[in-house]
């Protein structure tokens, strides 16, 4: 339900105009307003731009809505494939540590197998680290972070181990795990008694 538009304010005589930033999206509506002169559009164009990424996994059943989900989670994620994983498509187009976006390594791994761009997606997060062992929530990081969901990072020690699990690269392993530990230790005085996490800062 979001409607993303651009502004164009013309100048007199022929002219071409291209977005500043780029967009996916289904269907173009174009609105052009004048209280002075027509207004006279010669052409409408699209530039593609794709992940060179082939689809080497493949999935079918005799449940239509389970192969269709399957091609919808190929699509999506095609998407999301950039010169990192981004966490979707149409409005944040950002690197999103462990939270929204990583979740599509997954597909990466089943409908691809495109190795180098999860290794670069999670060799960026490190980079996000603050000082006290959290992250931030996106990279490259914002100065001052505005939020940061400390939840997301819970899942920062599971994405290492299956990136390597689904993987076996001990190289890549053995970069991110220097994370893993500082990461871990910065929930520990946030557990009960329980050794449940409560009242987490930063949100």
């Amino acid at each position: 339900a979001l409607r993303y538009g651009d502004r164009y304010i013309a100048r007199e005589g022929t002219q071409t105009w291209d977005l500043a930033e780029y967009k996916q999206f289904r269907y173009l509506h174009i609105t052009l307003r004048s209280a002075h002169t027509p207004i006279h559009v010669e052409s409408v164009a699209v530039n593609e731009y794709t992940y060179p990424a082939d689809e080497r996994g493949s999935f079918e059943c005799s449940d239509r809505s389970l192969t269709r989900l399957w091609r919808a989670c190929v699509d999506t994620t095609y998407l999301n494939m950039e010169d990192t994983l981004v966490h979707e498509g149409y409005r944040e187009r950002a690197v999103f540590n462990t939270g929204d976006g990583s979740h599509i390594m997954h597909m990466v791994f089943a409908a691809f197998g495109d190795l180098p761009i999860t290794d670069r997606f999670l060799r960026l997060v490190p980079l996000s680290e603050r000082g006290d062992g959290m992250m931030q929530m996106v990279y490259p990081p914002e100065n001052p972070p505005r939020y940061v969901v400390p939840q997301f990072l819970l899942q920062w020690s599971t994405r290492v181990r299956e990136h390597y699990m689904f993987t076996g690269r001990q190289t890549v392993l053995e970069e991110l795990y220097r994370s893993v530990p500082p990461q871990i230790d910065w929930y520990e005085p946030h557990r009960d008694k329980m050794g449940l996490l409560r009242d987490l800062p930063l949100q």
